[in-house]
């Protein structure tokens, strides 16, 4: 039996942004047909996207060649919808997906092994309750096969992330962000959300610190920058506590900066206020990549990662959050060290009301 390979469009950033990669597969098998399905649901999206497509095998023509193909890529006849399951794990509502090219929604898919156009993909813009659980329906039209959710605890669906409450930084008008060198400043939130479930499993959290830049005699040209810090990657949810936390060293502030800017002394900087984002992501995502991560490296076979979480195929259909507060304010004392601090003495801080000459 020959050893045929397997081309799938598989990334991570497919499913949130409509990128792709590719994978290789060998398989030692008689050709079936294999749906490729990708979504995550986000109760603060103003529309849902999900990624169908099929694997493909050809003996005759070459895996490249068929990639540029959209006829290979996409089914003809199916149909997709997505169920709302209520507390009595009855199906609620039914929503259709209607087919959209993605690069006509702003979700490029760029050059590449696979033909970038069309770009795919199911879409509704029906808003989603966080407080209800939702299964995946595909049919294919043309072998009546039926693909959904596995089925897990005598459920097909999975429970999403809704909303929840950042304690610290806090909303409150007299907070105030301390980044003192030496110390170590608490992030904190609930991770019960409104749904009064814990469905996030790992978080990505990220302090956007705001500045503005005005070249020296010049006034005019005063304009507002953003630097992304990084406070954590991949942090697994701790199941045991209502309350996620961690502390990070006040010093990494200053070092990020440093390592981000550029002494110029044609500029002068005024340091601004802070935007923070926890990302949240479902345990099948999280489980996903940890089997991306696994098969990655030396010791990694490089081939598609085993986890799907679908009744047939391969894919990952999962659910994340993000949770945005914006201008935090900085403590006074912050803009005070930037001016003496051995990692950014030399960035062009301005004292508070100090002009730019």
């Amino acid at each position: 039996m020959k050893k045929l390979t397997l081309l799938i469009c598989s990334c991570l950033a497919a499913i949130m942004m409509f990128n792709s990669c590719s994978n290789d597969l060998d398989l030692v098998d008689t050709w079936k047909d294999i749906p490729i399905v990708y979504g995550l649901l986000n109760v603060n999206d103003t529309a849902q996207y999900i990624r169908v497509e099929k694997a493909f095998l050809d003996e005759e023509t070459s895996a490249l060649v068929i990639a540029q193909e959209p006829d290979s890529l996409y089914y003809d006849n199916i149909s997709v919808e997505l169920e709302e399951i209520n507390e009595n794990g009855a199906v609620e509502f039914t929503f259709s997906m209607d087919l959209v090219d993605a690069n006509l929604e702003g979700y490029q898919r760029p050059e590449g092994i696979f033909a970038a156009s069309p770009n795919y993909v199911y879409k509704t813009t029906e808003p989603l309750n966080p407080e209800r659980r939702y299964n995946l329906v595909i049919i294919n039209g043309d072998n009546d096969n039926v693909v959904t959710l596995q089925e897990r605890n005598g459920q097909r669906s999975i429970g999403l992330i809704g909303d929840f409450i950042t304690l610290s930084p806090s909303n409150n008008s007299n907070f105030r962000l301390k980044l003192e060198p030496g110390d170590r400043t608490p992030f904190r939130w609930t991770s019960m959300d409104e749904s009064g479930d814990q469905n996030a499993a790992f978080y990505d959290v990220i302090l956007l610190v705001n500045y503005f830049e005005t070249e020296r005699g010049n006034p005019s040209s005063r304009t507002e920058k953003t630097i992304e810090w990084v406070l954590r990657r991949n942090m697994l949810a701790d199941k045991n506590t209502l309350n996620q936390f961690f502390e990070v060293e006040a010093t990494d502030f200053y070092r990020n900066l440093a390592q981000q800017l550029e002494p110029n002394p044609m500029v002068c900087r005024e340091l601004g206020d802070a935007d923070l984002i926890i990302y949240a992501g479902g345990e099948d995502l999280l489980e996903y990549i940890n089997r991306q991560a696994a098969n990655s490296g030396i010791t990694g076979t490089q081939g598609f990662p085993e986890f799907t979480n679908l009744s047939d195929g391969l894919g990952v259909i999962s659910t994340r959050f993000n949770k945005r507060m914006d201008e935090i304010r900085f403590n006074s004392d912050v803009n005070e060290e930037l001016l003496t601090n051995e990692f950014t003495f030399d960035l062009g801080f301005l004292e508070f009301g100090q002009a730019c000459n």
